[in-house]
């Protein structure tokens, strides 16, 4: 999961936006925090097999569950609309929303301050 992370926030990051004006103690304790199970269930449906949860894709239309999520691994994939992604960038799709929105977001569900740590 801290691979798709570090990806999220170098390409946030070199946005010149996120950095400014969140702590990286605040993405840490985010990535600490939100879990893609509980945020993508808060809005899908999901049933477990083995270790890997399913439901209808909040993306598309479709009849069965085709919309997938790895908690151990962080990320959640669509066999039907090819949609993939980790926490930030699903709740950005479905919330039709930026990265750095998205980081705003889950920063308010988990109530972490987004100046954690940071000195004046």
């Amino acid at each position: 999961m801290a691979a798709i992370w570090t990806r999220v926030m170098l390409r946030v990051g070199s946005e010149g936006k996120l950095l400014d004006s969140i702590s990286p103690e605040a993405i840490d304790e985010l990535r600490r925090r939100a879990k893609i199970l509980e945020v993508v269930s808060d809005h899908v449906t999901m049933k477990q097999s083995g270790s890997t949860y399913f439901g209808r894709c909040p993306f598309q239309s479709e009849q069965s569950p085709s919309f997938s999520v790895v908690p151990d691994e962080g990320f959640f994939h669509c066999f039907g609309c090819h949609e993939k992604g980790d926490v930030l960038s699903f709740v950005a799709k479905f919330q039709k929303i930026d990265i750095r929105a998205s980081v705003e977001y889950l920063l308010n569900k988990y109530g972490i301050d987004p100046n954690l740590g940071a000195i004046d």
